[in-house]
């Protein structure tokens, strides 16, 4: 089958995220990858839109609808854009100026279209909207697969001394024991590079590099323990490439004038196991299911929010799931559909209010606290999982969705992924 036309089959008919992430390269930097999801997601919302449209003669809320998600496209690009050129040129990667280029590019394309709709054009083409599809997937499987390789982070890999060096290029599952086990591993390997660089001592360093072995022995009896525990699929799959990274940190070929390519090849290979196989496996997506099918209590939950240094955020953190686990709870004993509906449109109600009233509670910290980190970013954020719940929202009132999966699974993913990265950057010191 030729991919192109598949590829495209699959961006005509998208109407969730799931139908079209297989399509979309992971480039392994969290803010990236979230940002290129958020961007997917505003455009299989166009999707849906065009798909409503199609079954209505004239619905004006519809195509006003169609106007407001290009508008936050464009808005969001923009700001995606300037986190992306800001990121190459300080970690000095290569591409900069194809990047931007592409950006223009986009970002005038995206203008024509609202442009069109100013002048009286109501709404988007099938063909329009292929276009639109289209760059999104060739962008960032090409130019930003591309420049963010990690083939072209050589230098700041050989130079790092400290994980926070490449913090940005570890991507994180949302399991904290796992996350807190692979930042570890990076830790002590960086220490074994800068003790040598203090004594020379490479016969030292060749013992030393054994206990990363060791490591790597005892996380992996940790994550086959996980896996069991929560019936995931992998475990062979682990233990062969845990194989591997043994056998290339015990290669005893190794000679001392390769020292620095040798960190650099290495770190490649954690880099990529943590970012590719433990993500994909690990990742909060791919077990919160169960965890809230089978959860009573929000304590069986507490576990996978990391904390902040804010102990009032973690509280709300923690009452938004309570909040969550009740809602489903009271769905699950209803009686009637009528019933179904009532808690339906209160509960998702509820949620938006107390989202929105905690993400207020926040953004009056960054204001009192200007110099926190990523706080721009971190206001978007928030937009975004509003217009989420939003979105979540009318489509389970009218009844579009079958609602238990959308509350299993997309609200608290939604919510425990913010908490655990975005509010990291902002709220941990």
């Amino acid at each position: 089958m030729n991919d192109k036309y598949f590829n495209n089959w699959i961006m005509q008919t998208a109407t969730t995220w799931d139908d079209i992430s297989d399509i979309i390269e992971c480039v392994g930097i969290n803010f990236i990858d979230s940002d290129h999801k958020q961007l997917a997601n505003y455009l299989v919302e166009i999707n849906r839109i065009i798909i409503d449209l199609k079954s209505n003669k004239v619905d004006m809320n519809l195509i006003q609808q169609q106007k407001d998600i290009l508008t936050k496209l464009y808005d969001y690009a923009g700001a995606h854009f300037k986190r992306e050129e800001k990121m190459i040129s300080k970690f000095k990667l290569g591409g900069l100026s194809v990047q931007k280029e592409q950006h223009t590019k986009i970002l005038i394309m995206l203008e024509s279209i609202l442009d069109s709709f100013s002048k009286g054009n109501t709404t988007i083409t099938e063909d329009l909207k292929l276009k639109i599809l289209d760059w999104l997937v060739v962008h960032i499987n090409t130019y930003d697969f591309n420049t963010y390789n990690l083939e072209n982070w050589s230098s700041q890999l050989s130079e790092a001394k400290t994980i926070k060096d490449i913090l940005i290029l570890i991507k994180l599952s949302g399991i904290v024991s796992i996350d807190k086990s692979n930042k570890k591993l990076i830790e002590h390997l960086l220490k074994i590079f800068n003790d040598y660089s203090k004594n020379s001592d490479f016969i030292e360093l060749k013992k030393s590099m054994l206990s990363i072995s060791d490591e790597l022995k005892k996380n992996l009896e940790n994550e086959v323990e996980f896996i069991s525990k929560y019936q995931l699929k992998g475990d062979k799959l682990q233990i062969s490439e845990h194989d591997k990274l043994c056998e290339f940190i015990n290669n005893e070929d190794v000679e001392e004038k390769d020292l620095s390519k040798f960190k650099v090849d290495l770190l490649v290979l954690i880099l990529m196991h943590i970012s590719k196989v433990d993500y994909q496996l690990f990742n909060v997506d791919e077990h919160i299911d169960n965890l809230l099918l089978y959860s009573s209590t929000k304590a069986e939950i507490d576990w996978l929010i990391k904390k902040t240094d804010y102990p009032e955020i973690d509280e709300q953190h923690i009452n938004f799931v309570d909040l969550l686990l009740n809602f489903t709870h009271e769905l699950n004993e209803a009686n009637s559909k009528e019933e179904l509906l009532e808690i339906t449109g209160k509960g998702t109600s509820s949620l938006i209010k107390y989202a929105r009233d905690h993400f207020e509670h926040e953004e009056t910290i960054m204001k009192e606290k200007p110099n926190l980190p990523g706080i721009n970013e971190h206001k978007i954020a928030h937009n975004n999982i509003l217009d989420k719940l939003s979105q979540i929202k009318y489509f389970v009132d009218n009844q579009k969705v079958d609602v238990f999966p959308i509350l299993r699974s997309k609200i608290l993913n939604l919510w425990i992924h913010h908490t655990n990265s975005v509010d990291q950057i902002t709220f941990k010191n």
